[in-house]
């Protein structure tokens, strides 16, 4: 997957939330074993946004841990990216 080509057209903004709301996320899964609200829909969201042709669905298990592991790459190659440049 190119991730270049998925934030192309990002804001600095947009980046931001996208890594710290991965951050919020991965706490969260670690203390309660929970999705953050916020984290999963501003994800879904996106993934909507980006693929309209592959449904995924809030309420099946699989398409949460899928769209959510996407977005945690998405925040580490961002992260990345902030560091290098």
């Amino acid at each position: 997957m190119n991730f270049n080509e998925i934030i192309k057209n990002y804001s600095e903004e947009k980046k931001e939330t996208i890594i710290e709301l991965s951050k919020i996320n991965k706490k969260e899964m670690q203390l309660n074993n929970l999705y953050n609200d916020q984290a999963l829909n501003f994800f879904f969201d996106l993934w909507h946004q980006h693929f309209p042709n592959v449904k995924q669905q809030k309420s099946c298990t699989g398409c949460r841990q899928s769209v959510i592991k996407f977005f945690e790459n998405v925040a580490s190659f961002l992260e990345e990216e902030k560091i290098t440049k």
